[in-house]
Parts: C-alpha cells; structure tokens; sequence
C-alpha cells in the first residue's frame, strides 16, 4: 500500500517536524506496512504539481499533519478532500499552552473540527507510534468516508485514477504476453511488482483481469481482494470476485460481492444482469448440491421442496429483464421453468402438499406455463439480435442456440444435429458447460429421449485429473567456479548434494502422496541436480530461466565445464510441452517500466518470479528446499533472498546445510 505524507517541513512554531517524521510517521508506516514518500519527493521528482496532484489522488492513503496553520498543508488536504473520499488519516500535536495563552492558529479548523484526528506529543512523538499504527491499520481497511466533500455531497464519484496515471504500455505488454502464454507465475510477479508504484491499482487490475481470463482464480481472487480493500464498492472487483468466488466454492462470499454490485446505485443494467445471473447460479448450485446421495425421484421432489431452483429462475428473470441482450439470463430463465413444470408433470402430489390447497397449486402452475411461454418469445428475439449484431462466429452464442433449441423444437433429431454442428467447434469447458445444462435434465429424469438422443452426440467425458497437492521449489548454490576463494559447492560433493535433495524430495512427495510439481532455474549444480532427482522420482519438473538459453548457458553453466553444458542440454530437451521451460527477458537489464529501483536485479526478479509460480499453481501445499551454506551470496538474488521471501510468505521451508553436509564427517 502506498502512502502519501502532507507535512510541514523543518522545525515552525516550536515543533521539529523532521523529529516528529523520523520518530513518528516513519516508524509507524513502517508496522503497518505502508510504504511512504512526502512532498519533498515530489520537488526531486521534477513537475512539481503534476507528480503532487497525482500522489494526492492515488495514493492510497494520505497521512496529513495539522499541527499549525501551514497553507501549502491545507491546500493538498482540500485537493485530497476533493477528489478521494476515504482513507485519509490526520495527525496533529497537542496543544500546550494555557488557554488563555491561544489564539484561532493554535485551534483546528472550523471546516476540520468534526473530523476525527490523533494527537501527538510533539517532545516525545515516539510514544503514540502504537496509537498511529492502529490508526492507520483500521484506515486502511475502513469503508468510512473521511471527506467533508464527499459527506456533503453522497452522490459525488471520484474521478477516474486511470486517466491521471494510467498504467504504462510496456507493462501492459509484458501483462499481455504472459496472458497469451498462460503463464500464471509471471503474471503473479507482475501484480506482485506493480506495487512498487503509483499505478500499482491500475496494474493489479490489468493482471487481475488476465489472471480470471487464464482461469487461475486463486491468484485472481488476491489481485480483486486488493483493490477491494481500497474500494470496497469497486463494480468491477465485486463483479469479478462473484465469479471468483463462485469458481472456487465459496457461494456466500460470491453472492455478497454480488450484491454490493446490486447495492449500488453507479451499477449499470448490465452489470445488474450479470450479477443477477451469477446469484441464480449460486442458487442452482445449492440445489444441486441437495441432490446429493437422492435418487432420481428423490431429486424431484428436493427440487419442489427447496426453494433453491425456483429462486434461481426469477434471479434469471429478473437479470434478463434488467437487459434483454443477456440472453444467457433469458435462456437459463427459460431452461428452469421448463425443469420445474416437467418435475411438477412427475410429481403432482408432491407439488400439490406445498400449498394449502390444490388451487393455489394450480394457480402457480399456470403462472409458471406463462412464464416459460413468454420467455420462449423474448429469449428467441434476443438470440436472434444478438445473432445479427455479432460481426465473426460465436461459438456462446451458436451453443445458446442448440440450449433453445432443446427447450422448444418439436423433434429430438434436430436438437441433437444442432449440438452436433457446433460441438465440433467448441473448446472442450464450453463443451463442458453446454453438457451440464442437459444433464440437469437427465438427473431430474426430465425428457429424457430428447437429452439421451442429444448426449448422444456428445464426445465422451475426458477422464478427470487429480488436482495438483504440492508445489515444490528449489534453490541452492551452483559448483564452485575454478579459482573460487571461499569454496560453497566444490564438484567433488557432488554425489553428497544429490543424495541430501534426493532424500528431501521423497519425504515431501511421501508425506502429501498424489500429483506434485518442481519448479527450479537451470544452472549448473544444484538446480540441474534438483531437475534430476525428480526426474528419477516421476515428478514432473518446470525450468525457469533469468535469460535466453545461450546467455543463460554462458552466466550461470559454463564455469562449470562441458559436463554441466550437455546435462543443461539434456534438460531443455526433456522439456518440450507448453511453459515447461519459461524466460524471464531478453537480457539482464530490467523492464524499461519499472526504472531500475535501488536493490532490485534480474536475479532477485526471478528468485520472486520462482514463488509466484509455485503459487499460480493453486496446489495447497508449498515447500521450497534449499541447498544452502546460511550465508548471504555473492550479490542480490541470492539463495538467502529466496528463503527470505519464502519464509515471509509462509512457505515450507526445508535447509540443506552445505556447511554439514559437506564437512568432513559427512564424506564417505
């Protein structure tokens, strides 16, 4: 989270405000884990009042003293007032002297006197450090809003942060190729790394979005739960976490995010259909879910009894009549009124004991037969525009098409030859979804000739993978380079370091059984060892490289002699499948976006980049082992940065000490 701190400067009316900065605010950023510039960043920066007018706005947070009457103070905190309507924090010092002593600059502004600020004793500001860090904990996570402008003023937006600050177009490049690639660590290591600046919302949305096209809703869910921290009315974080959620079973998270859509008076009609729409699913999920261990009859009437199917058909309704172009929302609509009329067809007793009389019953029948007739009119229109506006084949659209088809057609022949025609086309998770509309049917036992003549045509159900359970990460040292002053990994250990790696290996894959990954670099000695074990123990392996494979080879291969070259060899041919071997970039230099940052490199990059794929994984066990002496490396990037990461990310984190492992005592 980014800071912006507004501040006199020096020491005015008897405060030493760099005392107060240094003892106080700086301390206090710091365990809450915010990262903090002041405004004399911004007159090193160049533009002055640009680069301040953007600080102000995306910031996340801005922390103002108020201590005395400072104009340029008040001036940034009226711009901050006006265009943010939270998360601004206001400290200011106590007042010391006799009341009758004061006069209107030792008081609080009449515009400020209602807002709530922390006071500070200006000799010993160090003491309210505990007190300013839970202040701004709770800011950071508060819905409040904080301006006096935008109490006023409800119905005020904010203006949009992307046209002050918008992402720069390398970054966005480097996010599209990743998508293109499917590459989910690299683009975790993106968002990951967008937060070293102002855009970093802007960023993190740019790879949130990429991340939900990828379908990797693990790390999707991280990027949208951030900006939602910061706004937690954001349409577009509450939309896409409701599918988020619901993708990854947590139906109650997913229907509140979709209701803070619903909530919202911004919310567009479209928006409202869609959330509208996911809320039915969620309600057609928990339908489904009370089918379980029932037979077939048993479903139908759980289906009557519940409730949960018929409020998914008027969530649908009511999403299709919020835009008629949703068709989607029109056509499951559609889909369940048929389900319910064919089950209360099935089971008229068990729908007649839901009422009090067999009236009333007949009476929600009818509605019902309107309902789907009138649906089946307007679904049919809004497939047929949308079939007209689309300008290329869409593959939603023709499956929507043959779903219609089974709800209306007269005959089973045609209906199975219009999924016949289109399932040829389709990827197989719209396969997928196209299959599980109808098994909807089959489980209720509801027209059943029409769903086996269509299923019929189906290709067969691919067998279900087990899901990954571990992730493993390597690091360690590479051999020692000839001529080396202070020996790490002398060749002669060779055979001791593959057997430690080899043991801790398959205590890993031991102790969780079932699919597991490695992912390491490539360089010679212990990364190349690490690939080797798990290819001996069936684990399939990813390489990650800094560099392309020539200049990689000569950085981080060579010293080691011809051996460790064909060995590398060996390995980049045994990874031919999509991702198995992934680069980084095309030298050592860092993106031009990200203006070489102090204390960053491409090696302390891809030790980042080496996590965010064990976690792009989704496996729910991590560990990272690593052959390492304790010590810090050579330069940055080194075998202790990767633990330290590890560790501060809760990583499992397994040491091979080369210092004993290779002593003495531990040679044959």
């Amino acid at each position: 989270m980014q800071a912006f701190i507004v501040r006199p400067f020096l020491t005015k009316d008897g405060i030493d405000f760099e005392k107060v900065h240094r003892e106080l605010i700086k301390p206090a950023l710091e365990q809450a884990e915010v990262a903090g510039d002041t405004t004399a960043a911004v007159f090193e920066a160049g533009n002055i009042r640009e680069d301040m007018f953007q600080r102000l706005l995306l910031a996340d947070l801005v922390l103002a003293d108020i201590s005395i009457p400072n104009p340029n103070v008040y001036y940034e905190l009226g711009i901050r007032h006006a265009l943010r309507a939270r998360q601004t924090f206001m400290i200011r010092a106590k007042v010391t002297k006799p009341k009758e002593q004061r006069t209107s600059a030792d008081e609080v502004p009449f515009d400020l006197k209602t807002d709530r600020y922390l006071e500070y004793d200006a000799a010993n500001p160090s003491a309210s450090v505990p007190d300013l860090v839970q202040g701004l904990k709770h800011t950071k996570v508060s819905d409040r809003t904080d301006s006096p402008v935008f109490r006023s003023l409800p119905r005020l937006e904010e203006p949009d942060h992307s046209k002050l600050s918008p992402v720069p177009l390398d970054f966005a490049r480097d996010v599209e190729n990743a998508t293109v690639k499917s590459q989910g660590g690299k683009l975790g290591l993106l968002g990951r790394e967008a937060g070293r600046f102002l855009w970093e919302l802007g960023g993190r949305r740019l790879v949130g979005r990429s991340q939900f096209k990828c379908k990797l809703m693990s790390s999707a869910r991280e990027s949208w739960e951030l900006i939602k921290a910061v706004y937690p009315l954001d349409l577009e974080a509450n939309l896409t976490l409701g599918t988020v959620y619901q993708r990854l079973g947590d139906l109650t998270a997913s229907d509140q995010s979709l209701q803070s859509v619903l909530d919202s008076p911004l919310a567009t009609s479209e928006q409202r259909a869609e959330a509208l729409a996911l809320k039915a699913r969620n309600a057609k999920t928990r339908g489904r879910a009370l089918w379980q261990g029932k037979d077939e009859k048993g479903r139908r009437v759980s289906a009557l009894r519940s409730g949960m199917f018929f409020e998914a058909q008027d969530l649908y309704t009511n999403a299709f009549e919020q835009d008629l172009n949703h068709f989607y929302s029109g056509l499951n609509a559609l889909s369940l009124v048929d389900l319910l009329l064919g089950i209360i067809e099935m089971e008229p007793e068990a729908w007649d004991a839901i009422y009090d009389s067999e009236d009333e019953a007949a009476k929600r029948k009818e509605v019902l037969k309107a309902n789907r007739d009138r649906l089946a009119t307007v679904v049919d229109v809004s497939l047929q525009s949308a079939e007209h506006r689309a300008t290329q084949q869409d593959i939603w659209l023709s499956i929507s098409q043959a779903d219609y088809k089974f709800l209306t057609a007269k005959k089973d022949g045609a209906v199975a030859a219009a999924y016949d025609r289109v399932l040829g086309k389709a990827e197989p998770f719209q396969i997928s979804a196209a299959r599980d509309q109808i098994e909807l049917f089959r489980n209720a036992g509801v027209r059943i000739e029409r769903v086996t003549a269509c299923l019929a045509v189906f290709p067969p159900v691919p067998p279900s993978s087990e899901p990954l359970r571990q992730a493993i990460v390597f690091t360690g040292h590479m051999v020692d380079a000839p001529g080396r002053t202070e020996p790490r990994f002398p060749a002669a250990m060779e055979r001791i370091a593959r057997d430690a790696i080899r043991r801790e290996v398959a205590s890993l894959i031991g102790a969780l059984p079932g699919p597991a990954l490695a992912i390491a670099g490539g360089a010679n000695g212990g990364d190349t060892l690490f690939h080797e074990v798990c290819a001996d123990l069936n684990v399939p392996t990813r390489v990650l490289l800094a560099l392309p494979e020539g200049p990689f080879i000569a950085e981080s291969v060579a010293h080691g002699g011809p051996d460790w070259i064909a060995r590398f060899g060996a390995l980049m041919k045994s990874h031919p499948g999509k991702n198995e071997v992934q680069v980084l970039g095309p030298d050592k230099k860092l993106p031009n976006w990200m203006r070489e940052p102090a204390g960053y490199d491409i090696w302390q990059r891809t030790n980042l980049w080496l996590l965010e794929e064990a976690f792009a994984t989704t496996a729910p066990n991590l560990a990272l082992i690593a052959l390492w002496d304790g010590k810090s490396g050579d330069g940055p990037g080194g075998t202790k940065d990767l633990v330290d990461a590890a560790r501060n990310r809760g990583v499992n984190t397994v040491l091979l000490n080369t210092t004993v492992l290779f002593s003495a005592k531990s040679q044959p």
